[in-house]
């Protein structure tokens, strides 16, 4: 099994990593960490690591969790269409206990 790993991903803290030790002086290091770590740019910082993998031709993470609503981000509609189909719920239940109701007493 061991013999059959390939090496083709890279995550994203090994492109830190990378990136960091072409920098010999260690506040700048991190700073860079600082930067790819940090909560301002994370978007543009993922998107470039992304474009790197995919141009070296490596497996690349997963965005995380809290990126996700800044990579794909909500249209009106999909909250629209969201409360609709509560409401389509909310009224079938209705429904269908009015209907039960109405067959016992019957």
């Amino acid at each position: 099994m061991a013999g059959n790993y390939k090496h083709d991903r890279l995550t994203y803290a090994a492109y830190v990593s990378m990136l960091a030790r072409e920098i010999t002086e260690p506040e700048k290091q991190q700073e860079l960490r600082g930067r790819y770590f940090g909560k301002t740019g994370r978007k543009e910082r993922y998107l470039e690591y992304k474009a790197y993998c995919e141009e070296n031709s490596y497996r690349y993470d997963d965005p995380p969790e809290w990126l996700l609503p800044e990579l794909y981000p909500t249209y009106w509609w999909q909250h629209l269409l969201g409360w609709m189909v509560a409401a389509m719920g909310v009224w079938l239940w209705i429904g269908v206990g009015t209907t039960t109701k109405t067959i016992r007493r019957g």
